[in-house]
């Protein structure tokens, strides 16, 4: 039943407390409409338990009974209270399930797009790097100076050392992407 259908015990139900109604001619005039029902339907008692988590009010479980006025009993009560902590704490496991489920997509997603960040970065500074690196071996065969040959040898050691750990970047982004090959050879 929804709470806004129940508001003349809303507080009581926000308080946790079993709503015991040994014939449905105890339920308040300000409830009149829901007396009205309950009569039309032929109930004469009801008993309602709250569902409430540690966070908020879930909604309520009613019994009823159609056959003749019954005064509940603490037993009575007791089970009732007991099968919606049943239902609570179901509500509250699928509610963290689903919350599990949703924060795993979300960091399979992110696990992706920074795989795919990776690779395109990678390729990205790869072939500028060729560049650097191509015109450093080719100044390298040009210059006769000691000075520029040892910048040069530091700008293809250090570019080579970059090249690497770009090769690297990718050998992960593709282990990540499930698309790594792996080729036997004979050593």
């Amino acid at each position: 039943i929804p709470a806004e259908r129940v508001n003349h015990y809303f507080t009581e139900h926000l308080l946790g407390k079993v709503i015991n109604v040994p014939t449905v001619d105890d339920v308040p005039e300000a409830a009149v409409e829901r007396r009205n029902e309950w009569k039309k339907n032929n109930i004469k008692s009801t008993m309602t338990v709250t569902f409430k988590t540690a966070e908020n009010y879930s909604g309520i479980l009613t019994l009823l009974c159609t056959k003749k006025v019954h005064l509940w009993s603490k037993d009575e009560e007791e089970s009732l209270r007991l099968v919606t902590n049943i239902f609570t704490d179901a509500l509250s496991r699928f509610r963290l399930e689903e919350t599990l489920v949703e924060a795993k997509t979300k960091a399979e997603q992110a696990n992706k797009i920074k795989t795919e960040f990776l690779a395109n970065m990678s390729h990205e500074i790869r072939t500028p790097m060729n560049a650097i690196l191509g015109f450093a071996e080719l100044l390298k065969g040009k210059t006769t100076e000691n000075k520029y040959e040892n910048y040069l040898e530091g700008i293809l050691t250090g570019g080579n050392a970059l090249m690497s750990l770009i090769d690297d970047i990718l050998d992960l982004s593709k282990i990540e992407a499930g698309k790594m090959e792996i080729n036997e050879e004979d050593v």
